[in-house]
């Protein structure tokens, strides 16, 4: 799995210029790093490949999100809030986790103090 794979199916699901994706690299690269030298069967590989992209793409939505406007229109033009591209995001990168499930495991947890 290479970070090129990765961008590649990114711009598919995210419809990502290319100067969001450049804007966005460091991050993207921060998230792929743990990746990088995994080695996977091909059918695998793939469904990694799609893991990672929506994973990514989840994260940077939730970056986004900061805006304040929730929707409006103004004769031709809508305006609608970040949350809904977050929300498509989010049922994207679950979807990806579900089909990838065998793949993945949680290894562990964080106590929060009292």
């Amino acid at each position: 799995m290479t970070m090129e794979e990765v961008i590649e199916l990114l711009r598919i699901i995210s419809d990502f210029s290319d100067e969001e994706i450049d804007k966005y690299y460091p991050f993207i690269e921060i998230h792929f790093a743990k990746y990088k030298n995994a080695v996977f069967l091909d059918g695998d590989k793939e469904r990694m490949i799609v893991l990672v992209a929506a994973k990514i793409y989840y994260e940077i939505s939730k970056m986004q999100a900061n805006s304040n406007i929730s929707s409006f229109k103004a004769g031709d033009i809508t305006v609608t809030s970040p949350n809904a591209d977050v929300e498509r995001a989010k049922s994207i990168y679950l979807s990806a986790l579900e089909n990838a499930s065998d793949l993945v495991e949680d290894i562990g947890f964080a106590f929060r103090s009292v």
